[in-house]
């Protein structure tokens, strides 16, 4: 298949989903032929047009020959038609799920807009409007809890391979859809694209054994590293600015009211592997997970905050901390140091934390 822009031009609502879908089609169609040969691809292509027919317009004898068509076919080949059958549906969800986000993120890009029924604008407006002052809304928040749980699914066999792969499908997709792109631009992304599905092709989407409970924990800890991490403030901000939106200066302060369970390797429902040392290592896991979040965050902070003293002049509060945690440990810290960060405050308190 060439890679030309045109294939990319944008098409209003659902008509660009569809014409994503049959492109990504093409895409996974052109891989399939080059990779697995002529005969897999008509075999695909047989299959696909014909319950296309069918889902059109009911034909017994053309049901009854594609059913005849698939028993007759080698279990090799059965296995690689599902397998396309199977990728197509993984990718056309994620084409899906980037249409549904595209939507709903140029819905928050309106400001006047209320947002869909249930969401946290909507909701603080109407609680305003039904005569909530700021006093018992402030109230009402500061008593909010909120707790999703975990738990692991005994049926799931994808990998976090898998999910990764997805993820960064679908995080091109969504850079594709960025105006003003050139065409070098387009056809970049293009390649790349190419690239990731030919690899989610390679790749073997199910274990190949059964997973043990720290895979399973492993596997709940991958959607805080790839989404809530960066999910979580905005969320919080959600609310903040629902809060201006409705109350305007008035002021209410956001608590933090979201925590987060796991069943997973504390669960002994049945399951004689989740033993007092796997859900004490299950633990350790979660915190390492937060831990290693933190120090990437103030990692991000220290290549950042490079103020000087010759040019700012760091609050009393911050002074008198910097100088407290010196005496704790920071002296001690950086003595051997060439850059002691002697003029940089903030780096110098972020090189402490780090420790």
């Amino acid at each position: 298949m060439d890679i030309t822009p045109s294939t990319l031009n944008p098409l209003p609502g659902i008509e660009q989903l569809q014409e994503k879908t049959r492109h990504f089609g093409e895409i996974l169609g052109n891989i399939v032929k080059e990779q697995e040969g002529d005969d897999v691809f008509q075999a695909v292509e047989k299959l696909r047009q014909g319950y296309i027919a069918l889902r059109k317009q009911e034909d017994p004898q053309q049901r009854q020959a594609l059913m005849l068509f698939i028993q007759q076919m080698d279990a090799q080949q059965l296995e690689k038609v599902i397998r396309a059958f199977n990728t197509f549906y993984l990718i056309s969800n994620i084409i899906e799920e980037d249409f549904l986000h595209t939507n709903r993120r140029k819905e928050f890009d309106q400001p006047d807009s209320l947002l869909w029924k249930g969401s946290v604008r909507r909701t603080v407006v109407e609680l305003k409007e039904s005569g909530f002052s700021a006093a018992q809304m402030q109230q009402l928040i500061n008593r909010l809890s909120y707790t999703p749980v975990f738990t692991a699914h005994p049926t799931e066999a994808r990998r976090r391979t898998l999910m990764s792969s997805l993820r960064r499908i679908f995080v091109l997709i969504d850079a594709m859809e960025q105006p003003g792109l050139n065409d070098d631009q387009k056809c970049a992304y293009e390649r790349q694209l190419k690239a990731q599905i030919q690899l989610l092709w390679r790749s073997n989407e199910v274990r190949t054994r059964k997973p043990t409970v720290e895979d399973e924990v492993l596997y709940g800890l991958y959607y805080f590293r790839e989404s809530l991490f960066a999910a979580i403030p905005e969320l919080y901000r959600y609310f903040e600015r629902a809060m201006r939106y409705a109350y305007g200066s008035e002021q209410i302060s956001i608590p933090s009211f979201l925590r987060f369970g796991s069943w997973i390797g504390g669960d002994r429902d049945g399951n004689p592997f989740v033993t007092a040392a796997v859900t004490r290592k299950s633990i350790r896991l979660g915190m390492q997970e937060a831990l290693y979040e933190y120090i990437k965050r103030v990692d991000e902070l220290r290549n950042l905050l490079s103020h000087s003293t010759a040019f700012i002049t760091p609050t009393p509060a911050f002074s008198e901390h910097l100088e407290a945690e010196n005496q704790r440990v920071g002296n001690q810290l950086l003595a051997g140091r060439s850059d002691q960060l002697t003029e940089e405050p903030y780096r110098r308190l972020l090189t402490i934390m780090r420790y």
